[in-house]
């Protein structure tokens, strides 16, 4: 067991991404069987992909988007929306990539983040999403974007992290601008954004001042948080919730990162892996754990220790909270240079753990390859619209508001109408349970109006 203060610091889990053109037909998936979303790699005519895939029920299926490539994807906390780093389709040379959305209710992709290629005093820019998320009310997007810069030195990489409107990729907020390869050697900056269920505040992997072992000032990466500041109308920095560690009393140095971070559903623990770097140099390879606390820096454990030069390649919180699925992948190793900062996505496996005790591990029914695991935040079992009765009020200015009790508020529900129930219900319209509970305002036009709920499919 360990506290806080003994958490410390990850890298990231980096992925050699072969794209090939794709013409895909979208597939609308209700999103309330949806048991996780990953992705996979599927050898193509034009090489090997990523691809998603979504288990549900132990029967694994594509979920296809329409796009050249679907990369990084981070589901949102209701399970409707995912948001993928892509090139454009209808750009698919672009060197930089964008980010989209995809309805898994609709079936259909959008493009949210529009990220352009340029040249700029003689240095050629590019831009790509990498790890995005949703906030709990789908409102604003939390993206990590790492902008390369090639110059006559040669390259120089530089991640963003921002908040980004959800309906058109407007940029509220550059939250910051990461330290990028001149210092961050594990890649580790922003590799991994979760939101708390209360849509308050997200978390991500940052720099932050630490102190050796020996007592030296330096930064290295724990897990900050981020929320709105009213005040200056941006999203900012407002606490650290690990501290890293650098043990410099002995040649090489050690060097501990955190990355991944994922929170529990009843937004009380946070689950991240700690990665312990034998030299700075990477000659040796990572060791992982997989570890979790109160969110107050309490309760710490380990629940999961892997064997030297295995990387992790993602991490999520069962719906229920009973259980953490990770990935697991061998850790690239270039000839001459030595172990890099990522996981081989050719041999990831998924795979599940207790997230109290720890103990054995378990696959999930249907899936064994695979990485960036996601499952939905919110419980989405299903509703006996039998049982709920629609109420009906006159209010003062003559409309109507139709409320109804015990619907899931994460859910889409097809609200339908009647003038007689000698017709069947024909006029339509979506709203969440959460609209529904506060209430429809509704203008009586006809002498009689019949309403019931579906379940949208």
């Amino acid at each position: 067991m360990r506290n806080r203060a003994s958490f410390h610091r990850l890298a990231s889990f980096r992925f050699v991404l072969v794209c090939a053109l794709a013409s895909l037909a979208s597939l609308a998936v209700p999103p309330t069987r949806a048991q996780i979303i990953f992705n996979a790699l599927v050898n193509e005519p034009g090489g090997a992909v990523n691809r998603l895939f979504e288990m549900q029920g132990g029967v694994v299926t594509p979920v296809l988007t329409g796009l050249t490539a679907d990369n990084f994807p981070g589901l949102s906390p209701d399970g409707r929306f995912i948001t993928i780093s892509s090139p454009d389709p209808l750009q698919p040379f672009e060197p930089s990539h964008d980010l989209f959305v995809h309805d898994r209710l609709t079936g259909q992709t959008r493009k949210v983040v529009d990220y352009a290629t340029f040249e700029t005093n003689g240095n050629f820019v590019t831009s790509t999403p990498l790890f995005s998320r949703l906030s709990p009310d789908n409102q604003w997007i939390a993206l990590k974007t790492l902008v390369n810069t090639s110059t006559a030195q040669g390259l120089s990489s530089t991640p963003m992290l921002t908040v980004n409107r959800a309906s058109d990729g407007f940029q509220v907020s550059l939250v910051e601008i990461g330290q990028g390869n001149a210092i961050d050697h594990f890649r580790s900056e922003y590799v991994g954004i979760a939101w708390h269920p209360g849509g308050t505040f997200f978390v991500a992997p940052a720099y932050v001042p630490i102190l050796t072992q020996t007592g030296q000032s330096t930064i290295g990466v724990g897990l900050a948080s981020y929320a709105f500041n009213a005040g200056t109308l941006q999203w900012q920095r407002i606490g650290q919730l690990t501290q890293p560690r650098i043990f410099d009393a002995v040649f090489p140095s050690v060097i501990e990162t955190h990355i991944l971070p994922a929170i529990s559903p009843n937004g009380q623990r946070i689950a991240f892996f700690e990665l312990t770097w034998p030299d700075a140099l990477l000659q040796g390879p990572v060791q992982a754990r997989l570890a979790v606390m109160n969110l107050d820096g309490s309760n710490g454990a380990y629940l999961a220790t892997f064997n030297p030069g295995f990387f992790p390649g993602g991490l999520t919180w069962s719906q229920d909270g009973a259980q953490l699925i990770f990935s697991i992948a061998f850790q690239m190793q270039v000839p001459g240079v030595g172990f890099q900062p990522g996981g081989d996505p050719a041999t990831a496996e998924i795979r599940a753990v207790d997230s109290v005790v720890g103990g054995a591990w378990t696959q999930l029914p249907g899936v064994n390859a695979g990485f960036f695991p996601s499952s939905p935040m919110f419980l989405s079992g299903g509703v006996d619209l039998g049982t709920i009765p629609l109420d009906l009020q006159r209010l003062p200015d003559g409309t109507f508001l139709l409320t109804a009790a015990g619907l899931d508020p994460a859910l889409t529900y097809q609200l339908q109408s009647t003038t007689t129930m000698r017709q069947p219900f024909g006029s339509s319209q979506g709203f969440t349970g959460q609209q529904i509970m506060n209430g429809i305002s509704i203008t009586p036009t006809p002498s009689a109006w019949f309403f019931r709920l579906q379940q949208a499919p």
